[in-house]
């Protein structure tokens, strides 16, 4: 039988729909601007410096980025502004697609205009002019000849002659919510742009801003004159924080298509808690709900941060823990890398090893946190509780007038009581103070895991109450300074103490003490899942 003709024909697409459809990618400014410093960084720069400001004549933003890299020939500047570019000779460990520059730019701009300049040759320009496409309909870059402004901005981080590369956006349609009618307004909206870009900055390029990282080259990058220093997530110039698994990183072995092995490296890190931290190193630290999660590192690249990728809800008792995840390029189709490099998928397999390794971790990180909150919470809790303690003494004498304590014995932690029943001895705790405790006293835990027990005070019945009793630090815990509630539930435990002394018989002591446990044990089981409190310093 006669094979079938196969017909091929050249379909080439509408310049003007592809690159307008590309300008659609999902970028954000931050990450935009990371994917052109990646070039710069690929290209061997030592000092890289962005600029964003208002155009003289008109409220319309300009954005440069220039580093002093090895720049581009005349015969490489067409093929890096080409879309999809085939990969470079140079081992491009942060590109990936070809498209990052172009995409990158036209997310926010109209006109990208790329002036470069190689040791050897003469400086070229080149650029992408999206209504002039539009007008013509094809894949025309324009060539000409850098403007006087143009070689001046290049030369300001180059030198004189020197090798670089300046990407510059102009017709900046994107970048600002909308027109502003006053300068003003619009830097004020810029000035904001750039404070979230240099922390985005500060925490992506951390290691290759920091000069401690001898694995990686060091840069500078500038944003409108200023260095960007970096930043740690990790907090390892605190005394406090914890490395975990014994300060050593742990490696998941991952086979690769060509028979050779790559890792994944895992370190988990706990940060101190905010009260064991000064007040610059807790600005420092930034903890808080929405940066605790994995870090993930792309060839010493942040892409990705502050999640844990549906393993766990974002909840306060976790704010401090923080996870590194590195890997190499090599291992771009595991995490299914996208185009921005800001975005990355785990499969089921990897999933489960990551949750198996950290599960540990994570509880180390939690009770360390509850650790912490149990401070806060005696140290708020004295002068929460004296409220209902002053309201307590003043009415006492009527609501003491059933009761009297006779006599105390501290050394054998009993009381001679006398109430409506008669003149009993009881067992109870013994407080004796020059400054007196008062007649609600936080105490940080109660024998039995009790939440509650008698006690006197100075020789006048009073309540202890457990800080580390669950109802404590679930339901105390987010209204502590809300005196009124507070209050209510201090007067209903004391009113529980004043009713037992009132109502105490030899025969009841039993009864008394299994109430105050079997009380505490359900209350335990109760409160089990209302959520743990939220850190107030963190909002």
């Amino acid at each position: 039988m006669e094979r079938e003709q196969i017909q091929e024909v050249l379909a080439n697409p509408s310049a003007k729909r592809v690159i307008e459809g590309l300008r659609d990618t999902g970028y954000t400014f931050v990450t935009a601007i990371s994917d052109i410093v990646d070039n710069s960084i690929t290209a061997g720069a030592t000092k890289i410096s962005i600029h964003l400001d208002l155009q003289d004549n008109r409220l319309e933003p300009v954005v440069y980025i220039v580093d002093n890299g090895s720049g581009m020939s005349p015969e490489k500047i067409v093929p890096a502004m080409t879309y999809g570019s085939t990969a470079t000779a140079e081992d491009d460990k942060l590109g990936k697609f070809g498209l990052g520059l172009k995409t990158a730019s036209t997310a926010f701009c109209r006109d990208l205009t790329v002036v470069s300049k190689a040791d050897g040759f003469p400086m070229t320009k080149a650029e992408w002019d999206l209504d002039f496409i539009a007008s013509i309909n094809e894949w025309k870059l324009k060539i000409t000849a850098p403007t006087e402004e143009e070689v001046e901005i290049l030369e300001e981080t180059t030198g004189p002659g020197g090798h670089g590369t300046l990407v510059k956006w102009t017709k900046v349609d994107r970048l600002l919510a909308h027109e502003y009618e006053k300068r003003s307004a619009a830097e004020k909206a810029l000035a904001g742009i750039k404070d979230r870009l240099k922390f985005y900055l500060r925490l992506t390029y951390q290691r290759y801003l920091d000069a401690s990282f001898d694995d990686l080259p060091t840069t500078e990058i500038y944003v409108n004159g200023e260095r960007v220093l970096p930043w740690d997530p990790f907090g390892l110039k605190f005394a406090g924080t914890t490395r975990l698994h014994n300060g050593e990183s742990t490696k998941i072995g991952i086979a690769l298509p060509d028979g050779s092995e790559s890792y994944i490296v895992l370190e988990g890190y706990i940060l101190p808690r905010k009260d064991e931290l000064s007040a610059e190193e807790a600005k420092e630290a930034k903890i808080s709900n929405d940066l605790q999660g994995f870090y993930i590192y792309r060839e010493g690249r942040l892409i990705h941060f502050g999640d844990w990728f549906g393993m766990y809800t974002k909840e306060p008792h976790s704010s401090l823990f923080r996870v590194n995840l590195s890997f190499g390029k090599e291992l771009d189709t595991l995490f299914n890398v996208d185009i921005k490099k800001s975005r990355i998928l785990l499969n089921e397999q990897l999933y489960d090893a990551l949750n198996r390794i950290i599960n540990p971790w994570k509880r180390e990180a939690e009770q360390r946190y509850r650790t912490g909150r149990q401070t806060i919470q005696s140290n708020n809790a004295a002068s929460a509780h004296e409220v209902a303690g002053r309201e307590i003494e003043k009415q006492s004498p009527a609501l003491e007038a059933q009761t009297k304590i006779v006599e105390t014995d501290q050394s054998k932690g009993t009381a001679v009581i006398q109430n409506p029943q008669g003149t009993f001895v009881k067992r109870i705790v013994i407080q004796e103070s020059s400054e007196g405790k008062g007649r609600v006293i936080p105490v940080p835990s109660i024998i039995d895991g009790l939440l509650w027990q008698p006690t006197l005070s100075n020789g006048k019945p009073a309540v202890e109450i457990s800080e580390s009793h669950p109802f404590y630090t679930k339901v105390y815990g987010p209204i502590i300074k809300n005196n009124p509630i507070v209050q209510g539930i201090d007067y209903l435990l004391w009113a529980m103490v004043a009713a037992e002394n009132e109502t105490y018989t030899d025969e009841a002591r039993d009864y008394c003490e299994d109430f105050r446990r079997i009380t505490s044990e359900k209350l335990r089981k109760l409160v089990r899942d209302l959520p743990d409190p939220e850190d107030d310093s963190d909002e």
